[in-house]
C-alpha cells in the first residue's frame, strides 16, 4: 500500500519543498518504507501487501511518530 503526503506549512497552508529533511528523519523509523516522490513537496510511505483486513503499520506510525522523529512545524 502506498500513501502520498504533501508537505504543508502549518501557518500558510502552502506546500513546502522539505522532502529531503522529512525523509532523513522518517527513514530512521520507517526505513525503506519512506520514499522520495518526484516533487520536493511530497513524500511517500508504503507497506507490504496484506492478505488480511488488518491495517498496515504505516498508518499508526503516521499518527504516533511525528513527535519522536521531529516532524515539522515550519
Amino acid at each position: 500500500m502506498e500513501e502520498e503526503y504533501l508537505l504543508v506549512d502549518v501557518r500558510t497552508r502552502a506546500t513546502v519543498p522539505r522532502a529531503a529533511a522529512v525523509l532523513r528523519d522518517a527513514s530512521r523509523v520507517l526505513g525503506p518504507r519512506a520514499q522520495a516522490e518526484f516533487y520536493a513537496t511530497q513524500v511517500e510511505g508504503w507497506s507490504e501487501q496484506r492478505h488480511t483486513a488488518r491495517l498496515p503499520r504505516i498508518r499508526p506510525t503516521n499518527r504516533q511518530e511525528p513527535a519522536t522523529v521531529g516532524w515539522y512545524r515550519w
